[in-house]
Formats: C-alpha cells, structure tokens, sequence
C-alpha cells in the first residue's frame, strides 16, 4: 500500500480531515445497520 502524499496547505489538510470524517461517519453507518440485522435476525430465531 502506498503513502498518502501529505497536504501542502492548510486548505487540502481541511478537505483531508473532511474526507476523513465522512469516511468515519459512513463506516458508523454501516456498523449500526449491520448491528440492527443481527437482532432482527437473532429475534426471529
């Protein structure tokens, strides 16, 4: 796997950490709905 190049401004650093958190907010996302299958499916058992 390749280093990210690390921003040259303060401007990409923002867009970087931006990114970052949609990132992170997105895997949550997909952490609690994958959490909220399970107990259905452990309830259905």
């Amino acid at each position: 796997m390749m280093k990210k190049q690390i921003p040259d401004s303060i401007e990409a650093c923002d867009a970087e950490i931006e990114q970052t958190e949609q990132k992170i907010r997105q895997l949550e996302n997909q952490s609690k709905m994958i959490d909220r299958r399970l107990a259905i499916e452990k309830r259905q058992e």
